[in-house]
């Protein structure tokens, strides 16, 4: 495998797309802790900062490893969290990936 490159940061009028980091962990815990969220990801809702990290450790162990990215969705005007969206590449599913998205309000 290639070497691992930096993270892209995306940006649209609105919205910034990047890496999540352990720095995000107190902001995204609400997110991760939420039943409903936890349901479209396939995982138990978050019970600590811990498990958050967990979670952004997993997203760069994907990215390391080129099977996958763990993205944070921000709103630009004041950085606010509003989602995140992971792509995972599947080898039993032909190397394609999947992406869950949880419904939230993103405007």
């Amino acid at each position: 495998m290639g070497e691992t490159k930096e993270f892209p940061r995306l940006e649209t009028d609105r919205l910034i797309l990047r890496e999540l980091t352990l720095d995000d962990a107190d902001v995204i815990f609400p997110h991760f802790a939420n039943e409903e969220v936890a349901r479209y990801i396939d995982a138990k809702p978050a019970a600590s900062i811990k498990d958050v990290t967990d979670i952004v450790n997993w997203g760069t162990n994907l990215l390391n490893n080129h099977t996958g990215t763990l993205w944070g969705i921000f709103r630009k005007e004041d950085g606010q969290f509003l989602e995140q969206v992971n792509y995972v590449v599947r080898p039993d599913n032909n190397f394609t990936g999947t992406v869950p998205v949880p419904k939230s309000d993103m405007n």
